[in-house]
């Protein structure tokens, strides 16, 4: 990690962060997206883009989730020229679609988000939690229906939100990317947006280990 303070993200950059449960447990995700145009955009233009990013994860995303998942909210943080930062939050309180036998909430499927530059590290990643083991086909990888239908909802997903648009006079179109913050080991000076082309799954069932919370044993 670079020393000295992050640089903050480019002017109309948008932080998406979605918020959930899985009982007991609790996720968050973060995403990035890019507000094309040039009018002002305003804190009800904001909320009107988490609405609509909202039913985007509620209705592809949780498609494919266990039913005991939970979207709680879906907050949005526009940066502004300078140091402006706006946010504004909704909480719609979609509910995954599917039955079966739960897996524990460390299991994560991993989306694999495309750009076109390839760096150290691989592609930008989401990792969601909340699945079924009927969704496996052995103890280390997903079945080949499951990532077949995961990747058909993270590309639903992806250009759900590219659709969004116009809003207001501030927002002409919605660009899903990744904002690159450090390169060669020092900080970008300023950081880049890339924009994000598809989605691919990972076969791998991964972990989220560190979203559990504290060992209370």
């Amino acid at each position: 990690m670079p020393t000295g303070p992050r640089p903050s993200p480019p002017t109309r950059c948008i932080k998406l962060v979605h918020h959930g449960s899985y009982s007991p447990a609790f996720w968050t995700n973060v995403l990035w997206l890019y507000a094309t145009g040039s009018g002002e955009i305003t804190h009800s233009d904001l909320l009107d883009l988490a609405s609509s990013a909202s039913s985007a994860f509620n209705d592809q995303l949780l498609g494919i989730m266990n039913d005991n998942v939970i979207l709680e909210s879906t907050q949005v943080v526009l940066y502004g020229p300078g140091d402006d930062v706006i946010d504004a939050t909704v909480g719609d309180g979609g509910v995954g679609s599917t039955t079966g036998t739960a897996l524990p909430a460390n299991c994560a499927c991993c989306l694999s988000w495309q750009i076109a530059p390839h760096y150290r590290g691989g592609h930008p990643r989401t990792y969601l939690c909340g699945f079924n083991v009927e969704d496996t086909s052995t103890t280390t990888s997903w079945s080949g229906s499951f990532i077949t239908n995961a990747e058909s909802a993270a590309q639903s997903y992806h250009e759900d939100l590219e659709s969004i648009g116009p809003i207001g006079d501030g927002i002409t179109t919605i660009e899903h990317g990744v904002v690159s913050f450090a390169a060669g080991g020092d900080w970008r000076d300023p950081p880049v947006f890339r924009r994000i082309t598809g989605a691919s799954v990972d076969s791998r069932i991964d972990t989220q280990r560190r979203r559990l919370g504290s060992d209370r044993s």
